[in-house]
């Protein structure tokens, strides 16, 4: 099969490495872009669920309890997470000094019944936690609390990633309710991994506990039903999110309306968008109240050639018009390109740096190793995507390709190897990665007697 760069192999492992460089680099030059733009950028750890918890209480957290596996598990990926970022944060400052303390880390809002994420118009200069807006509209607040009080009556999809588009218009009380919404998409100039994979993209769940199909279950508490038929190369499956599909509306029914989501039912119960939303929000102008690093599987954003992927609802939505879904899609496919560009030339970058500060060691009769600042099983596909994306910039010069059109497709096949988009990065930068956790561990094990040399070696504390 060829690879997501166009590689033969017989081994999807390659997709998978393939699929880490690519969301890494969309990531770096996503926070590169906010850097030189002078605005906030901070990623989110998600709170537990509450059926994480023997004993839950909404408000008072005094009386909460965490199952003790649950909580073990909460905590080893938020420090997971929170080393990742530092690797991110290293990687950013080798390319340019203040880029990686930059980069910020935090908690997104707690979920509770009808929580809603924002995407706030204009909001690009605030924080974060600055961009939460209440509905203003009286109908948008009553159909916000039908959803989340009666999802079984509105038939909206309650499984996993299940949010739920809405927008708040205080002008015309426009109302819109849509669900995450299935599609296939049959665009040629997309990555397959071929004719053996069929139904490729779908989500599914754990086999191990009877549950690969959920996704095509018809009970909307699990699945959103059958497909048409099954999907075959060159087409897959992809998901178009509520918040895509709010940001739509917004731009047909007023520029006063702001887009939405809610986490509907009890297994969703993430506040803060998906990385692949968050790309979409931006360009479309409405960034989100809060990022998360965590899974935006086969996400694909509103297009015009894009069909109904689920047999007892085949009408695309009403809210996509053509006109609006094609320049919202590209812009971007230009901004996706743009991360990628700048993002590849970070861990490029990175590479040469870390040749530089081995040579720097050497020169200076030191002897040591400068641990590699990218993982060596990730070198190959670093250098293939800089010369995918140099290719891509001279077909369009020549009329050959156009970005608008396919700038962010690279991406999109990426989200079809499922995983976090956190642990793609990890990954992808290894080497710093296991850095920070083993001197986080090595932290835990040292003397007083050592803490106290290691804060006069950094002058922290003076002596004479």
């Amino acid at each position: 099969m060829k690879t997501i760069l166009g590689n033969e192999t017989d081994d999807m492992k390659a997709n998978e490495i393939e699929a880490d460089v690519i969301v890494t680099a969309v990531a770096l030059g996503f926070v590169g872009t906010r850097w030189y733009l002078d605005q906030p950028c901070r990623f989110d750890v998600e709170h537990p669920s509450p059926k994480e918890y023997d004993v839950w209480h909404p408000t008072d957290v005094g009386q909460r309890r965490m199952k003790p596996d649950k909580e073990e598990e909460f905590l080893k990926d938020y420090q997971a997470f929170l080393h990742v970022m530092s690797a991110m944060s290293y990687v950013l400052d080798k390319n340019d000094p203040g880029l990686g303390a930059f980069l910020k880390a935090a908690q997104s809002a707690e979920w509770a019944p009808g929580a809603l994420i924002t995407g706030r118009a204009g909001g690009e200069m605030l924080e974060a936690d600055e961009r939460h807006k209440r509905m203003r509209g009286r109908w948008s607040r009553h159909f916000a609390g039908l959803v989340t009080e009666r999802p079984t009556w509105t038939e909206v999809y309650e499984g996993r990633g299940a949010y739920t588009g809405m927008i708040d218009d205080p002008v015309n009380d426009d109302i819109m309710i849509q669900p995450t919404k299935r599609v296939i998409d049959n665009d040629t100039n997309r990555w397959h991994p071929g004719l053996d994979y069929v139904n490729w993209g779908l989500i599914k769940g754990p086999a191990e506990k009877g549950l690969a199909d959920i996704n095509l279950r018809a009970d909307r508490k699990l699945g959103m039903g059958p497909l048409p038929g099954d999907v075959r190369a060159p087409e897959r499956i992809g998901y178009i999110h509520g918040m895509s599909s709010a940001i739509n509306r917004c731009v047909s029914s007023g520029a006063w309306c702001t887009p939405y989501e809610l986490a509907t039912g009890e297994v969703t119960t993430k506040m803060a968008s998906c990385f692949a939303c968050t790309t979409y929000m931006y360009a479309a102008g409405f960034p989100p109240s809060s990022i998360h690093l965590g899974r935006g599987e086969s996400w694909i954003p509103p297009a015009p050639h894009l069909v109904s992927g689920e047999k007892d609802d085949m009408a695309m939505p009403i809210h996509y018009e053509n006109a609006i879904t094609q320049s919202l899609a590209t812009r971007w496919h230009w901004e996706i390109y743009h991360y990628l560009r700048l993002g590849s030339r970070y861990l490029y970058r990175a590479m040469e740096v870390q040749e530089e500060d081995q040579r720097a060691l050497d020169s200076a009769g030191i002897e040591k190793t400068v641990i590699k600042y990218v993982n060596p099983t990730h070198v190959v596909p670093v250098i293939a995507l800089k010369t995918a994306l140099e290719q891509l910039w001279r077909k369009h010069l020549d009329q050959a390709a156009d970005i608008g059109s396919v700038g962010g497709n690279l991406f999109l096949d990426a989200l079809t190897m499922h995983d976090s988009d956190w642990k793609r990065v990890g990954r992808t930068l290894q080497p710093v990665n296991d850095y920070y956790v083993n001197e986080a561990a090595a932290a835990l094990t040292k003397t007083e007697q050592e803490r106290l040399a290691m804060k006069i070696a950094a002058g922290d504390i003076l002596v004479g």
